[in-house]
Formats: C-alpha cells, structure tokens, sequence
C-alpha cells in the first residue's frame, strides 16, 4: 500500500488504538518463535504466524483446545512467564508509528507483527514490501 491519505489514515487509526489504556504491548528480549492464541474458553496452539496467510494457507498445523481449564493453564503456566520478561514496548511502537508509516517498511521481520496489528483496525491486510 502506498503511502497515501488513506495509508495516513490507517495509521492514526492503529497510533488511536495503542494509545487506549487497556493496551499493552511487551517486546520479549529474545527469539520467541511459539504461537498460542490465547481465549477466555479456547487456545489455538500450532505454528501459524497471525497474518492472513498464516491463517489460511494450508501448510500450517494448529490445534485447537475447547476447554477453558486449558486456555487457563496455558495462560498461567506458559503466557505469562514470557510476559513477565518482555519489557514495556508501547510507547516506542506507537513513537515509530508517529513518525510515518513508511518507516513500518524497514523492518523486516517485524513487518508481520506490525501487519497484524494494521489489520486489526483496518480490517483489512496491510501489503507491506
């Protein structure tokens, strides 16, 4: 997507997001390459990346738990340690989110993350290059 008033608008729209309160957002310190997609009544445990086709293409493996005592353990014994040792990260996401989307572009392997959290307010995938 080029950087338009549309692409602008995104933008201000995720900065309006990571700003609310509730939110937080943590930068673990090393490589983490686990996904757990962690609900009050389920967990979805397997290899998917969260980008669109992470989700759909077919050469993913997930497993779905239906069962709150599991989504609670796996939040409890596995989540939150991982939590604990990522450090405070929203203010400088939302500082290099404020100093242009075209920086988004530079990187790299975050450029999924960053997808993700674009296509939660705009419902729609962010085409990153």
């Amino acid at each position: 997507m080029p950087f338009n008033a549309e692409y602008a608008d995104l933008i201000d729209s995720l900065i309006a997001f990571l700003c609310q309160e509730l939110v937080q957002v943590r930068l673990y310190p090393s490589f983490l390459h686990a996904k757990a997609y962690l609900f009050p009544q389920f967990a979805i445990v397997g290899s998917s990346n969260f980008t669109h086709l992470g989700l759909t293409r077919k050469a993913e493996l997930n497993l779905v738990h239906k069962s709150d005592m599991v989504a609670a353990a796996l939040r409890r014994d596995w989540f939150e340690a991982f939590w604990q040792d990522a450090g405070e990260y929203k203010d400088a996401l939302v500082q290099v989110f404020g100093h242009g989307g075209h920086r988004i572009q530079q990187w790299g392997g975050c450029a999924g993350f960053l997808n993700a959290g674009c296509s939660l307010v705009a419902n729609e995938r962010l085409e990153l290059r």
